[in-house]
């Protein structure tokens, strides 16, 4: 999604926990994060972590800790990342008998109304990651003077911007307020970085279960362990987005040519030039291919017909302006002048095929053989490139760049594509032959009005078509639009030489936390929509 980010000429952003990660905004998106200072002082009170032995032990030190401080009035927001930890800890504060409730993004209709209680005297709200952030929480009369509502994370999570997204739950627009990090040995991340140090010396001070480790030296251990895990994220997302840069590229080439086949049918003189320049292409390739493999007894003027003539057939009077430019040996390119020659050729067969259609039909059908024969071919590249992708990895151990092999790759696949592109248009365009059905007078550019869409017939029996895209028809409009009159409002093309017309959802969108069509009362994330 970077890349997608990057099609906007400018970006900019706002939020109060970016600045754990300058860093990787200025090196993705070339943003700098300027830190504003807050609009009153912040007087809350951020605590050192309590570190235990256990998680057991961590979660009867909370459920401890939030009755002390219910009891005496102060507002408690526990944070747990993940939806079972605040059950269970719901669970714990139920036998010790504390009212309090769950916000989990379960209950999306009463959300509102416990955040809105939140900062009630006594009122004790335990809360996910995901649940209530950016909400200013109105601390209740009288409960500042007990210091604030009281934050308690159950766990440091692998980015800091989280757990400073919990912390700043408390002590908005210049409330008090208090924070604290329960922390265990069995953490996740604790287990992950540094566990293992702790846990020594855990064992040479004889610490008791219950009895907690607090210091500022902990603390900073902690948030070291999580700054080594964002790097590591950081690394594994910059690793991903320089492989998508070398498809980004290819991606802004092809939408490039679509765009510009796309607009091209509108226009019929931009039309015409982007046609035949495909068309010469195809040919000079073509020519080329064959003068150079040909063997050393073959004639290069018999070998070059023979290669146009695979697109269409060539009469003596259509080959003498082209043989006599080309030259007696075969060399690296053809000269400019036999490029000249096989441009004016795709232009008098251009010319040949728009008159076969009333003025505008040409254009239709244009783009159904170009825009979806570059379709079919763009998605088979796609593939290719995943696959590609897959495996690169593995020529590591040939002491290779898999980076380097990538693009290198990916650039000869891409080559291929636009060959293969002007390759099989070309062969497509040259040998179709189109004809009307219906009652209207074609030379005079005028159609009837019939009871039902006039179809186009488009066939070429002459020559294979593209791999995969026999007999398929296709709405040339594509408006889908059925009904009667002028043959500009409903033209439906059977394209023989055409690719396959791309599938159209029409189930209605279901969102993924509506409840599932299937009737189990589910979400339909949790049912179907896995």
């Amino acid at each position: 999604f970077q890349n997608y980010f990057r099609l906007y000429e400018k970006i900019a952003g706002m939020t109060g926990t970016a600045n754990t990660s300058k860093e990787e905004f200025q090196k993705v998106y070339d943003l700098d994060v300027m830190v504003m200072p807050t609009n009153m002082p912040m007087v809350r009170v951020d605590r050192s972590d309590r570190v235990y032995g256990t998680e057991e032990a961590k979660f009867r030190a909370v459920a401890r800790e939030v009755a002390q401080r219910h009891a005496k009035g102060q507002p408690v927001l526990v944070g747990t990342i993940a939806i079972e930890k605040s059950e269970r800890l719901s669970a714990m504060l139920t036998r010790e008998g504390v009212p309090h409730e769950v916000l989990n993004a379960k209950q999306h209709d009463r959300e509102a109304q416990i955040v809105a209680n939140a900062g009630a005297r006594g009122a004790v709200t335990i809360s996910t990651n995901m649940a209530g952030r950016g909400t200013d929480i109105k601390l209740a009369q009288g409960v500042a003077e007990l210091g604030g509502l009281f934050v308690l994370g159950t766990e440091r999570h692998e980015a800091r911007r989280i757990d400073n997204q919990l912390r700043g739950r408390s002590g908005r627009q210049g409330d008090a307020g208090e924070s604290q990090f329960f922390i265990s040995l069995e953490d996740d991340i604790m287990r992950i970085f540094g566990g293992e140090r702790m846990k020594k010396l855990f064992e040479r001070l004889n610490v008791p279960e219950d009895e907690p480790i607090e210091s500022s030296m902990v603390s900073k251990a902690v948030e070291a362990a999580q700054a080594k895990v964002e790097g590591f994220y950081f690394d594994s997302r910059k690793h991903v987005l320089e492989y998508d840069d070398v498809m980004n590229k290819q991606r802004d080439s092809f939408y490039r040519l679509r765009r510009g086949l796309a607009d091209a049918t509108t226009d019929p003189s931009a039309l015409r030039t982007q046609v035949t320049d495909i068309l010469t292409d195809a040919l000079v390739t073509a020519v080329q291919e064959a003068r150079v493999t040909a063997e050393p007894d073959k004639d290069l003027d018999v070998v070059s017909r023979d290669a146009i003539q695979r697109f269409i057939n060539l009469t003596d009077e259509q080959w003498q302006p082209i043989a006599s430019t080309l030259p007696r040996e075969a060399g690296p390119e053809l000269p400019e002048e036999t490029r000249t020659a096989l441009h004016a050729f795709s232009e008098q067969t251009y010319d040949r095929k728009l008159g076969e259609l009333p003025e505008g039909v040409f254009s239709d059908v244009a783009r159904a053989l170009f825009l979806q024969t570059l379709d079919l071919l763009w998605t088979d590249h796609l593939d290719t490139m995943e696959y590609l992708r897959t495996g690169i990895g593995l020529r590591g151990y040939g002491q290779r760049d898999p980076l380097v092999e990538y693009r290198q790759e990916s650039h000869r696949l891409f080559k291929n594509l636009l060959a293969r592109f002007n390759n099989e248009a070309a062969t497509a365009f040259f040998h179709v032959t189109i004809h009307a059905q219906g009652t209207g007078d074609r030379g005079q550019g005028t159609v009837t009005p019939i009871p039902q869409p006039e179809k186009l017939i488009v066939s070429h029996p002459t020559a294979p078509a593209p791999t995969g895209v026999i007999g398929q028809e296709v709405d040339v409009l594509g408006n889908g639009e059925q009904g009667t009159g002028n043959r500009d409002a409903a033209h439906s093309v059977s394209v023989l030489a055409g690719v396959p017309a791309p599938i159209g959802n029409k189930k209605p969108a279901i969102g993924r936390n509506d409840p599932c069509y299937c009737g189990s009362g589910k979400k339909f994330k949790k049912c179907h929509g896995k």
